[in-house]
């Protein structure tokens, strides 16, 4: 399993800035049952059928039915304090 740190991760999480679907020009990329990407280095990924776009400020919140799921084992990359970090057990 990769390091959830990792220059991919950071990446596709967008710490140098690339978007949209640019973000899946590298690493091992896998589909959904419907065809849509994932990114197989990610500890989780879901696909799903947006049902309801709510505006927020500058941000668009979007509500969704989850239509498949795939899970991984690995320690979480997570983002607060302006950067990116691992989680620790207390």
């Amino acid at each position: 399993m990769p390091d959830p740190a990792s220059p991919l991760a950071l990446r596709f999480a967008g710490a140098d800035g690339v978007t949209g679907k640019d973000k899946f020009a590298e690493g091992h990329g896998l589909e959904d049952m419907r065809g849509l990407p994932f990114l197989g280095e990610a500890l989780i990924g879901f696909s799903c059928d947006a049902s309801e776009m709510v505006e927020a400020g500058s941000h668009t919140v979007f509500i969704g039915e989850i239509m498949d799921m795939r899970i991984s084992e690995g320690a979480p990359l997570v983002y607060g304090q302006s950067g990116f970090h691992r989680l620790k057990p207390l």
